[in-house]
């Protein structure tokens, strides 16, 4: 337990705990006494405390003044806390309307001004500012922004020039091979992403390809990497046998968690996933009317 000091300058008694943060002070702790140095990359984590989310809006047109002066107060979600470590991946399983992606929105800074949003996002138990969410938080689209008469390789290696800015082309070069590498991309490198007018890559193929653009996201100290439901359902209803790659995307995504990953970041994944697919998660978030009905260990 502790007691943590919100900005209004008001104190209460938090019972969410940050297990691995104590752990991890343990460990430098040990590592300084026995003269050793701390290691470079500590192991991160990612700490949501108390999340809780309402929208509130007039009754009636603006015409119709009794009806407009009132309004009604809808709560998305109600307290809702979780902890992910790195290596981890978490699926959020949940009927529709449950708050799932509000959820997601929500801790990874797509919030817009039309509500009230409370709680804490920590990372290596350090609080977050509402304008370092979207730093930390790769957001896959559930539709595919991408320039159809580019081919895979230069529509990534010019979101790798945007984002890397302070990289060398040499070194943007071998990272985007790298991405096309993880993600089965490499034998339409030179193939045209395509659209209505043209036929270009698959869908799944398109989905990879929106997926290997965040991967290739300059990464803060943590990094996390969100994909919401809806670009698996897409991908795994794709009618060129692309179903397959809901399980090789998965096995892909764990491997960015646990290792360095393409840009050398520490990542936490998590998927706003069916619950056809619970096998493939470490944690299950289940949530209903937007408050947690189910917290396993994982």
């Amino acid at each position: 337990m502790q007691t943590v000091e919100p900005e209004d300058g008001t104190k209460f008694r938090e019972s969410f705990k940050f297990v691995s943060e104590a752990k991890e002070e343990v460990k430098r702790d040990a590592w300084r006494e026995d003269g050793g140095q701390e290691p470079s990359e500590p192991s991160c984590c990612l700490s949501v405390s108390k999340i809780s989310y309402t929208v509130s809006e007039r009754v009636g047109p603006w015409w119709d003044l009794p009806s407009h002066r009132k309004r009604w107060t809808r709560q998305i979600l109600n307290d809702v806390s979780f902890h992910v470590d790195s290596g981890q991946i978490m699926g959020i399983l949940g009927n529709s309307g449950s708050g799932k992606t509000t959820l997601l929105d929500a801790i990874s800074g797509r919030i817009g001004n039309c509500g009230t949003l409370l709680g804490e996002v920590f990372i290596n138990g350090r609080k977050m500012k509402r304008e370092e969410y979207q730093d930390c938080f790769s957001y896959v689209l559930q539709s595919d922004n991408l320039l159809s008469y580019l081919t895979v390789e230069e529509t990534l290696t010019y979101t790798a020039q945007l984002a890397l800015r302070k990289h060398s082309a040499e070194a943007i070069k071998k990272k985007v091979s790298a991405a096309m590498a993880e993600l089965s991309l490499t034998h339409v490198a030179h193939s045209v992403i395509g659209g209505r007018v043209f036929p270009g890559i698959s869908g799944g193929e398109r989905r990879r390809v929106s997926i290997a653009s965040q991967l290739l996201q300059d990464p803060t100290p943590t990094h996390i990497l969100v994909v919401p439901k809806k670009p698996i359902v897409q991908l795994s209803q794709a009618e060129d046998g692309d179903a397959a790659l809901l399980g090789h995307l998965m096995v892909v995504a764990k491997k960015c968690a646990q290792e360095a990953g393409l840009s050398k970041g520490y990542r936490i994944v998590i998927n706003d996933g069916p619950d056809g697919g619970q096998s493939v998660y470490h944690i299950h978030l289940h949530v209903l009317g937007g408050r947690i009905m189910g917290w396993p260990p994982g």
